[in-house]
Order: C-alpha cells, then structure tokens, then sequence
C-alpha cells in the first residue's frame, strides 16, 4: 500500500473520531448530561460501521461528482461531505427510534446531535483529504490528530464536575 491509501486511512479514523468528541462535548457542555462509559461503547457500536460503509462511499461519490463537475475545491468538497453527512444521521437517528421513525427525528435534541456527530466527521476528513490531494504539508493534520486524540481521551476519562 502506498503512503497516501495509509494517509487516507488516517484521515477516516481521526476524521470519525471527530464526531465522538463533538457528541461528547454536546451533552457535556450544553445539555450538562455525563455520556456513561456504556453510553460510549452504545455510539461507537452504532456509529463505526455507519460512518465506515455509508460515510466513506458518500465522500468518495461526493468527490467524484465534484471532480466531473468541475467545481471542486476545499469549499464545495467540506460543503458536500456535511450536506451527505445528513443521511448516516437520518439512518442512525431513525434506525434508533423505530417506533417513532419520522423524518422530524432529524431535528429532535438527540437528532440534532447525531447531524452535529457527522458534520464534524465531513469537515475533519474534508480537511484531511484536502491536504493529500494538493500535496499540501501533512503537519498541521497531524497537529489537528493530536489534539482530537487528546480530546477523546480528556473528554472519555475525566468525570463531570
């Protein structure tokens, strides 16, 4: 495997552990609500493999639609991928609340959190993917992958006060 296909590898984890901090830092800071150690295993179980097959492959066909389009640059790529970041939101946000399944889900608090969960990710790996594709220096991503890590952790281990 080339050294790009492991950064573009990169930039997909730290890019989904964006969402995971946000989601965190939500019900931490603004709804004054813990996320319980079982809370976090619960999102990641259900986010990981939504983000994993439906997020990667709407970025990739954003991307192309972009590229025959010919209208691609950083904007319209960190527009697209928060725009297709709605629809693994609708499916985990509907997917949990089967009894209640409407499309007004979307913009319940917890609905509101899941499309803030995915937004995070598309602007993340909008940025990383950016970056490798223009050949730009890798070290402010790596600087912005420190900081995600270590706000994962901060935000996963240290209890509310």
């Amino acid at each position: 495997m080339t050294r790009s296909l492991y950064f573009y590898l990169w930039v997909a984890v730290i890019g989904y552990l964006a969402g995971p901090i946000v989601y965190t830092s939500m019900l931490r800071f603004i709804y004054k609500e813990p996320l319980h150690p079982q809370g976090l295993s619960t999102l990641l179980t259900w986010s990981i493999p939504t983000f994993f097959t439906v997020g990667i492959l709407l970025y990739l066909l954003s991307i192309i639609l972009l590229r025959s389009l010919r209208i691609y640059n950083l904007f319209t790529q960190t527009f697209l991928f928060v725009l297709v970041g709605v629809l693994p939101a609708a499916i985990f946000t509907i997917s949990a609340a089967m009894l209640n399944s409407r499309i007004s889900s979307l913009i319940s608090p917890e609905g509101l959190l899941f499309l803030l969960f995915f937004s995070s990710i598309g602007i993340v790996c909008s940025y990383g993917v950016w970056v490798e594709h223009k050949k730009q220096s890798k070290v402010p991503f790596h600087a912005l992958s420190v900081v995600l890590i270590i706000a994962f952790i901060t935000l996963n281990l240290i209890p509310l006060s």
